[in-house]
């Protein structure tokens, strides 16, 4: 009953009780009671449930980093662990199959390939800005950088992605757009030209805009077009070396003009947000004509 809106709101009016944070633990708790779920759709469903409540917590700015760590340790790696185990066992009954023997294989089971990153791809899908800024704090080799643009790039494949989540998984942690370990603080490389994947998410992230742009209702795209616009801005400040070949310039020049346009029709009630980004985008597009 706690699931409902309006019990929700009499109950959080009356005393000092947080129904969602409520139902999170709730769902975290019972999904690690080994043998009271007959089937894998009811852990699937106490999963997601955590996953939703925890999203409803963060709005109130609660990170509850600690329960969907726990739910992390003890329902999905141990989920992911046995589904591994079960694919092994597998693999082994077939290989005992192919050499007609009844001799016993001395296969270990095989590591769980990356589960926390799969864990993080499922906070993107839930939005859970708060728990991925944590996260990625903790540690700037953790993930690498990348698997920071392929999560960058899922998450632009989600009608339902925030500016928040992207935000976090760019000013967070190891940068995306430098090769695996190395750190931050070598901003003052220069990437390779504006070929690199850093045009490519910045293309992914305009054209999601503009999907959002047609199908959201104005004013709940009104109200993240600010955290949006700051998204943008990380994926135009950095420095690239410029291309001397003629062709690559003038196609660096179309894509700027292209996603200026767009930029033009959803920042129209947003003039200083606008001017700013057409700024940096001029800036890209006469920098891409010069020569090193």
């Amino acid at each position: 009953f706690l699931a409902t809106k309006e019990m929700r709101s009499i109950i959080q009016a009356d005393m000092e009780f947080d129904a969602d944070y409520a139902m999170l633990k709730s769902s975290v708790y019972d999904a690690q009671l080994e043998g009271l779920h007959p089937s894998s759709a009811d852990i699937d469903l106490l999963y997601k449930c955590a996953l939703t409540y925890a999203r409803r917590c963060q709005e109130r700015c609660q990170s509850q980093s600690l329960l969907l760590d726990q739910l992390y340790t003890k329902v999905f790696l141990r989920r992911a662990r046995d589904q591994q185990r079960a694919r092994d066992r597998q693999r082994k009954e077939a290989v005992k199959d192919f050499l007609s023997t009844s001799d016993p294989l001395t296969t270990k089971d095989s590591d769980v390939s990356e589960p926390f990153e799969l864990f993080l791809e499922s906070a993107i899908a839930f939005n859970l800005h708060r728990y991925l800024a944590d996260k990625l704090k903790v540690n700037e080799d953790v993930p690498a950088s990348s698997t920071k643009r392929r999560f960058l790039s899922f998450a632009l494949t989600l009608e339902a992605t925030r500016p928040e989540t992207m935000l976090s998984l760019l000013a967070f942690g190891s940068d995306p757009f430098l090769p695996d370990g190395e750190p931050r603080e070598s901003q003052k490389r220069m990437e390779k030209p504006w070929s690199s994947e850093r045009f490519e998410v910045f293309k992914k992230a305009v054209e999601h805009l503009e999907r959002s742009y047609h199908s959201a209702p104005s004013h709940t795209l009104d109200s993240q077009l600010e955290i949006w616009a700051e998204v943008l801005k990380l994926l135009l400040v950095r420095r690239e070396s410029v291309s001397k070949k003629r062709n690559e310039q003038l196609a660096v020049k179309t894509r700027y003009l292209e996603a200026s346009k767009v930029i033009s029709r959803i920042f129209y009630r947003h003039p200083g947000l606008n001017a700013q980004l057409q700024a940096l985008m001029a800036e890209k597009s006469k920098s891409s004509c010069r020569t090193q």
